[in-house]
């Protein structure tokens, strides 16, 4: 056996599998985002220390690892603004926010979605804009976000039979998780 062959089998045999995370998680994700991290979220949490001065979250998201970690100080950015504005809503102003789901809620229909997803978020409070974000995740195609040239949201209405806008444990968890959040709607280059 050469030295090279010895230090290879020296190492295969060091390898040891992932140890199961230690880490609970805080709280979920409170929208669906294509390209979340949920599925990954326990192979993450694996792999994460328990405990670091901050952590900075350059494309949050669905926020699913930022949540589950729940550092005492983070940092989150989205480009997308009205994903921010949503996570501030819920940070700030839950009880609100989640009154305008309701009525969301009552008045579905796929005519309502369509009239909501014509409305300029622009001519709508902060925390409107967070509700109608809030509904058309949950009730448009699979959760997409995509907007047009004109910044105008485009996704079509989705086939669910009766879609549930919210969770009240989930959506007091992530309130209480972005507490300690600062939130950035900034591009990730400088």
């Amino acid at each position: 056996m050469t030295i090279q062959q010895g230090l290879i089998q020296h190492t295969l045999i060091e390898i040891e599998p992932i140890p199961q995370s230690t880490i609970v998680p805080k709280a979920t994700p409170f929208v669906k985002w294509a390209g979340g991290k949920r599925k990954l979220l326990e192979h993450i949490l694996a792999c994460a220390p328990t405990s670091f001065e901050r952590y900075l979250e350059p494309f949050v998201g669905g926020g699913s690892v930022a949540l589950a970690l729940a550092y005492q100080t983070m940092l989150l950015n989205d480009a997308n603004s009205e994903l921010i504005n949503t996570y501030r809503a819920v940070r700030d102003d839950l009880t609100v926010l989640l009154c305008l789901l309701d009525a969301h809620q009552q008045q579905h229909s796929k005519t309502y979605f369509y009239m909501v997803r014509e409305q300029a978020s622009g001519n709508l409070s902060p925390i409107e804009q967070a509700a109608r974000f809030i509904y058309l995740n949950k009730t448009c195609f699979n959760g997409l976000y995509r907007v047009n040239r004109e910044g105008k949201f485009n996704v079509p209405f989705g086939q669910y039979s009766n879609p549930i806008l919210y969770d009240l444990t989930t959506m007091q968890n992530a309130s209480r998780v972005l507490q300690q959040a600062h939130l950035f709607a900034e591009d990730y280059q400088v």
